[in-house]
């Protein structure tokens, strides 16, 4: 880490331009690597490592990168567990970062890349914005129901921490199941996630999110529909929900809650339009979806 100017910055190594497969990689005692092949570039250990070490890799090349999963091709003490059981691939323009646990003698992905494992892709890594932010933007008293933890946005990114049992939605999540974070974690976004954001809300077991282009994308848990979906199914990535035709981008986001724990979460979500339109989902039993029923909702219905 250094220090120059009066900020903070991780130290940046050389640019690693090896292409094909490289076995216990010298990325240096560096915290940020850019990968620069000319084609494609595979990871399957790397050297230079000690307890708690953090280092970004960043695909900066033009083709995409691997980072092989517990791979015997390096040293064991160089080796990489990527979390999915598979390994990982980090597209053009994406990064990964990694932690050094020296608990196992492995390196552990803790965030970034393009996650394949059971046939369902997942981009666990935002592409990154430009942006002149520099404060998170956080779930105010307004939107956020429950202790159980906090989504924020920081440069662009959609982050989360805090607890992750049962389809709570601020722990650490992935394709099958999350965990707590006690560290922020980048919250995965099934398909292609959007530039930015501009809003996240929410309660004790959902949240959704607001991108810059007026998009909605909800994950946790999901036992009454809310997050607008069409199913009852918990999500542990951020999935993008569909409005009805008529709505127009949405430009404000709200939640409520009336359970206490994770597997009675009565929840239901509310969105504005920019034509001022109300849209609601989630728990209905007293109306309060304002569609004049007492049905729950899997999507969005109109108020």
């Amino acid at each position: 880490m250094d220090i120059a100017a009066g900020a903070v910055a991780f130290r940046k190594g050389l640019d690693y331009s090896s292409v094909g497969s490289s076995n216990d990689a010298p990325l240096g005692n560096s915290s940020l690597i850019r990968l620069t092949g000319a084609s494609a570039q595979t990871l399957t250990g790397i050297a230079n490592e000690s307890d708690g070490k953090l280092l970004t890799i960043m695909n900066a090349g033009v083709a995409t990168a691997t980072l092989s999963n517990q791979s015997t091709g390096s040293i064991a003490a160089n080796r990489i567990i990527t979390g999915s059981g598979a390994d990982m691939t980090i597209g053009v323009d994406q990064s990964a970062l990694l932690v050094y646990d020296s608990g196992v003698s492995r390196w552990r992905v803790v965030s970034g890349g393009s996650n394949v494992a059971a046939g369902a892709t997942v981009n666990t890594v935002q592409i990154i914005a430009s942006s002149t932010a520099s404060i998170p933007t956080l779930m105010d008293a307004s939107s956020q129901s429950g202790m159980n933890g906090m989504a924020f946005i920081y440069n662009n990114q959609l982050y989360s921490m805090g607890n992750g049992a049962n389809g709570i939605p601020y722990g650490t999540s992935g394709i099958s199941g999350s965990v707590n974070a006690q560290a922020p974690s980048l919250v995965p976004i099934s398909g292609t996630a959007p530039s930015g954001w501009t809003s996240v809300v929410g309660n004790y077991g959902s949240a959704c999110a607001l991108s810059n282009v007026g998009t909605v994308y909800c994950w946790g848990n999901n036992d009454n529909g809310q997050l607008g979906l069409g199913d009852s199914t918990n999500r542990y990535t951020a999935n993008v929900v569909t409005f009805p035709i008529n709505a127009g981008p949405i430009v404000k986001i709200y939640t409520n809650n009336i359970g206490l724990n994770p597997t009675n979460s009565y929840n239901s979500m509310f969105a504005i339009d920019n034509t001022g339109k109300v849209f609601a989902w989630g728990y209905n039993p007293y109306g309060q979806l304002g569609d004049g029923t007492t049905n729950n909702r899997l999507t969005p219905v109109q108020a």
